[in-house]
C-alpha cells in the first residue's frame, strides 16, 4: 500500500547523515518508496536500533496532513502494543524538516528471505513462526487493531528465531483521526477478496493474508501468477486456491486444511479467532506429548523476562515452574485472593483489573502478580487476572524457588528489578499525561 504513489522514488545516492537526533548512524538497512531505514546506535542504553526516516518531501507535499496523521497513528500504536512478537518502537520525533521512528533492530531481516525456493524453512518451523504471528495479532486485536498489510516483508525474524510483526502504519484502529479507515489499503497479492470489493477489513481479512504468507513460505511462490493487476484481482475474487500439498510431496496434511480455511472465499468460513488459527498451527509445531527439558529451556529463553539469563540458570529454573493452560474467560487469580506465587504468560493474553477497572492487557512473555511475590508478608492478590484468550502460563512458587542456587536467585531478582523499573516509568508517564490534560500539578 502507498498513499504516496505519485511521488518519485527516493534518491538512492542521498548522503547518509552522521547522526539523527541522539543516534549515531552506521549504515543503511533499506530504502522504500517513502522512507529510508538506517542502522543506528544508541548510547544509553547501549544498543543498535533501526531508524525509519521518512522522505522530507512528505512534510512539504499536499498530502502532509495525511502523512502527519499516519505518523501520529504509528507512534500511538507503538505505545499500546507491547508484545514479544511485535516490533517495539523506542522513540519517535517530527518537526517541519524531518520525521522518524526509532525501532528495535531485528538483525535477521524479514521472512522474504525464506519465501524463495533456495531458502525454504523446515515445515514445522514455518508453523511455529506463524503461530507466533497469530499470538501477536490476537494481542493487537484485543486492542481493537486490524493490521491490513500482512506480508513476508512485514514479519521480521529476531536473532533468537522469534517472529516479530512490523509496520502497523495502515492498521485499522478506533482512533477518530485515523485517515485510512475508509481506504482500501494493503499489498494486492495478499489482500482478501472482501478488501478488493471495498468492504471493511476484519481479522478474517488478516487471516486470509497470513494464509497466503503460509503458502509462500512452504512453496517459495504465490498460489497464483497472473501477469496483470486486473488478472490478479480476478483470480483472488474467484477463490478456490490450490493447496500447498498439491505441489509439495510429504507435507503434513494439516497444512492444506489450515490454508483452505484461512483463505476461504467467504470470511465467515475462516477461523473465528486467532487462537483457533494458532492452535491448528501448534498441532504441527508441537506434536502431542510432554515437552523435553531442553524444549522448556528454549521456551523460557524466548520470553523477554528470561532473555538475559544464563543457560545453567534457565536449566535450573525450567523444572521449578508449574506449566498449565488457562481457557479463555477463566480467572487465573481473583482480587484479594490469598497467595504469593507469580506467573509468566507463555502464550495468549490476560486482562488485569482492580475493582472492575481495566488496568492493562498483558501479552506473551510478561510477568503477572509479581507484587504479591515481592510483598509476600501480605499474601493477598492486588488485582484480578482473567484470560482474554486461551493461554499457557508458568507459575513459580517462592517455596520452591528458595531451593535455587545463589546465582539463579540473583538473576531472578535482577529480572524483577527491571520489571518494576519499567512499570514505574510507564506509570509515571501515564500519570503525567493525565495530569497534563487536567492542568494539575503535584507538589
Amino acid at each position: 500500500m502507498s498513499v504516496h504513489a505519485g511521488m518519485p522514488p527516493l534518491d538512492a545516492t542521498a548522503m547518509m547523515p552522521a547522526r539523527i537526533g541522539a543516534y549515531e548512524i552506521r549504515g543503511v538497512l533499506g530504502r522504500g518508496e517513502s522512507a529510508t531505514i538506517y542502522l543506528g546506535r544508541e548510547l544509553f542504553p547501549a544498543r543498535d536500533v533501526a531508524i525509519k526516516v521518512y522522505d522530507p518531501r512528505l512534510l512539504a507535499s499536499e498530502e502532509r496532513a495525511l502523512f502527519r496523521s499516519l505518523f501520529l497513528k504509528e507512534a500511538l500504536l507503538a505505545k499500546k502494543l507491547t508484545h514479544p512478537n511485535i516490533t517495539q518502537v523506542h522513540d519517535a520525533a517530527a518537526d517541519d524538516e524531518r520525521a522518524y521512528i526509532v525501532m528495535e533492530y531485528v538483525q535477521a531481516g524479514s521472512l522474504d528471505r525464506y519465501c524463495v525456493a533456495e531458502g525454504l524453512l523446515e515445515p514445522r518451523r514455518v508453523a511455529r513462526i506463524l503461530e507466533q504471528v497469530c499470538d501477536a495479532l490476537s494481542y493487537a486485536n484485543a486492542h481493537g487493531i486490524v493490521h491490513r498489510d500482512l506480508k513476508p516483508a512485514n514479519i521480521l525474524m529476531g536473532a533468537d528465531g522469534e517472529a516479530k510483526v512490523a509496520d502497523f502504519g495502515v492498521a485499522h484502529t478506533a482512533f477518530a483521526f485515523d485517515p485510512t479507515r475508509g481506504l482500501v489499503v494493503g499489498s494486492p497479492a495478499y489482500m482478501a477478496p472482501e478488501q478488493l470489493e471495498r468492504k471493511p477489513a476484519s481479522i478474517q481479512s488478516d487471516m486470509y493474508s497470513l494464509g497466503i504468507v503460509l503458502y509462500k513460505m512452504l512453496m517459495g511462490e504465490l498460489p497464483f501468477s497472473p501477469d496483470t493487476p486486473a488478472a490478479l484481482m480476478a483470480r483472488i475474487l474467484l477463490g478456490n486456491l490450490p493447496k500447498p500439498g498439491a505441489g509439495r510431496s510429504g507435507l503434513d496434511p494439516h497444512f492444506d486444511a489450515i490454508f483452505a480455511r484461512a483463505t476461504a472465499r467467504d470470511p465467515a468460513q475462516r477461523y473465528a479467532s486467532w487462537e483457533e488459527f494458532g492452535a491448528d498451527l501448534r498441532r504441527i509445531s508441537e506434536p502431542a506429548g510432554e515437552c523435553a527439558p531442553d524444549e522448556r529451556v528454549a521456551q523460557l529463553r524466548a520470553l523477554p523476562l528470561f532473555r538475559d539469563f544464563t543457560s545453567p540458570a534457565l536449566a535450573e529454573l525450567a523444572p521449578m515452574g508449574r506449566w498449565f493452560d488457562v481457557r479463555a474467560g477463566s480467572t487465573l487469580v481473583g482480587e484479594d485472593d490469598p497467595g504469593y506465587s507469580f506467573f509468566v504468560l507463555v502464550r495468549g493474553q490476560m486482562r488485569v483489573t482492580r475493582r472492575g477497572t481495566l488496568l492493562r492487557i498483558h501479552g506473551a512473555g510478561q510477568c503477572l502478580e509479581e507484587t504479591a511475590f515481592l510483598r509476600r508478608n501480605a499474601a493477598r492478590r492486588f488485582a484480578s487476572v482473567t484470560a482474554v484468550t486461551d493461554c499457557t502460563v508458568i507459575e513459580f512458587d517462592p517455596d520452591v524457588l528458595w531451593l535455587a542456587s545463589p546465582d539463579c536467585t540473583r538473576q531472578v531478582h535482577e529480572a524483577f528489578l527491571r520489571i518494576m523499573a519499567e512499570r514505574l516509568v510507564n506509570a509515571e508517564g501515564a500519570l503525567a499525561e493525565m495530569l497534563a490534560g487536567k492542568s494539575v500539578t503535584l507538589f
